[in-house]
């Protein structure tokens, strides 16, 4: 409405610190306001009280309103708080739900910087082959997607295998990579065949890559490896009677390096390089620092006398990682 209200000393609805014009538009926005007990905060504070009280422009992702699911989760939040009872006076209640929409804003948009804006970016859903990722915030939200994601494939003629369907939930605490002791023990109903004489050392070792390397090295590219982890892939590995010129932890540190090389090479708007751009806005926590991927990749690196900008070479970057010392 383009209302000046001007500012007052002795007004308990327009503060001291506005500006100077009024107009009509303003004065009727006064005159509502006497009518409904309520006071325009413009110009109650200046910009340096604003500054000392710590209120921060928050940015929220509106382009995220597009998307169905997180268009749901807002409405589901805000309903969610808006049920709660509000009261007191018109200034309290104006402060509350303000406080409702922004945090339902944060919950489901998600806030940010304005320098961060460039590289932000909501994934809700990552497809592999047959198999398919689908991330949310809540119960909720996951089990929406999933009936309008049941309801889609339908379409298709496809069905979701609940069987094979899990799930993943993240917070609190984290904790470093657990190699799985039934993979381990999946090994040994194979050793009739790996300790057999009348097998070749050539057909043990296809077996073994086939059946099993493959299986307990699953993913490993972006595995956090550490003395623990080594050891028991190699005990795993102890179980086969036959020569080899390198190790699975060998194997696991050249697939790491490849993928690195192959992470290095993407443009920045893939969102694996966003990603691997993106620095997380919390703080660390107290105690020793958890050990990085980046240091294990660091580490071969040098031990295959690789420098910063050969995995441009594909070649060349190829080589050095199937590089043995």
């Amino acid at each position: 409405m383009n209302g000046r209200v001007g500012k007052a000393l002795d007004s308990k609805i327009v503060g001291r610190h506005g500006e100077d014009a009024v107009n009509d538009n303003g004065t009727r926005w006064i005159e509502l306001c006497e009518q409904h007990t309520l006071k325009i905060l413009n110009g109650q504070t200046t910009m340096d009280e604003n500054k000392q009280k710590g209120i921060k422009a928050k940015i929220y992702n509106l382009e995220g309103l597009k998307n169905e699911s997180t268009s749901f989760l807002y409405k589901l939040r805000l309903a969610q708080k808006l049920n709660a009872e509000i009261s007191g006076t018109a200034e309290n209640m104006y402060e509350k739900l303000k406080g409702i929409l922004q945090d339902a804003a944060s919950e489901a948009l998600g806030t940010r910087e304005k320098r961060k804006t460039v590289n932000y970016c909501q994934i809700h859903t990552i497809l592999f082959a047959d198999d398919q990722i689908v991330m949310a915030e809540d119960c909720q939200d996951i089990t929406y997607m999933l009936n309008k994601l049941i309801e889609e494939y339908k379409n298709w003629g496809l069905e979701v295998n609940k069987e094979k369907t899990q799930y993943m939930v993240i917070g609190g605490a984290g904790a470093d990579m657990e190699l799985d002791s039934g993979i381990i023990k999946g090994v040994k109903p194979l050793h009739p065949v790996l300790w057999n004489k009348n097998f070749t050392v050539k057909t043990k070792q296809n077996i073994y890559k086939t059946m099993i390397e493959s299986v307990m090295t699953y993913g490993s590219e972006t595995w956090v490896m550490d003395k623990n982890s080594e050891q028991k892939l190699l005990s795993a590995e102890m179980s086969r009677r036959m020569s080899a010129k390198s190790t699975i932890v060998d194997n696991i540190y050249e697939k790491q390096l490849k993928w690195y090389g192959h992470l290095r090479r993407m443009s920045p708007e893939r969102i694996p390089m966003r990603i691997w751009n993106w620095t997380p806005p919390q703080r660390n926590k107290r105690g020793r620092p958890r050990k990085k991927w980046i240091k294990n990749v660091n580490k071969e690196m040098e031990k295959r006398e690789l420098q910063e900008g050969d995995w441009n070479d594909k070649d060349r970057w190829r080589l050095g990682c199937e590089k043995r010392q």
